[in-house]
């Protein structure tokens, strides 16, 4: 005699097998969130912000000709847009405006572990040359060091 066994899955097959292996679905999961909670409280934070200048021609690339009294006297405009951005980069780039800027916010607001020490054997070694520079210097030159213009 033949008979056909006709296979088909319901629902209940599928839930008897999620509740038979319930133990190894749980322990899957709880490992995965700790090892993603481990590793973003782990992980250092980086913080980084972007922004936008608009560079725009002023009056001091305007020049006006002297001319007798009798000429019309039409301004000139002489600049050359390249220089100009290079001129802003420069002055963004500038030690005395992040110079500022770490003055007005604090050298240990933005670096957190500029003043510590460290007690390596080479820290210790080189403490001479760098026990002189202030907090503020190191934190221009760390700040220098990260700036992208």
């Amino acid at each position: 005699m033949n008979t056909e066994e006709t296979t088909s899955t319901s629902l209940r097959d599928f839930l008897h097998v999620v509740f038979k292996r319930k133990n190894h679905i749980l322990l899957f999961f709880i490992v995965t969130v700790c090892t993603v909670a481990i590793g973003t409280i782990a992980a250092k934070p980086t913080y980084e912000a972007t922004a936008q200048i608009l560079v725009k021609i002023g009056r001091e690339n305007l020049y006006v000709p002297t001319v007798p009294a009798g000429g019309n006297a039409s301004p000139v405009f002489s600049f050359n847009r390249e220089e100009q951005i290079n001129s802003e980069i420069e002055i963004l780039k500038s030690r005395f405006l992040l110079a500022k800027v770490v003055e007005s916010l604090g050298p240990t607001v933005i670096y957190k572990g500029l003043n510590d020490n460290g007690q390596g054997l080479l820290s210790r070694l080189f403490q001479r040359t760098h026990a002189r520079e202030s907090p503020v210097d190191k934190a221009v030159l760390r700040l220098q060091q990260a700036l992208k213009v």
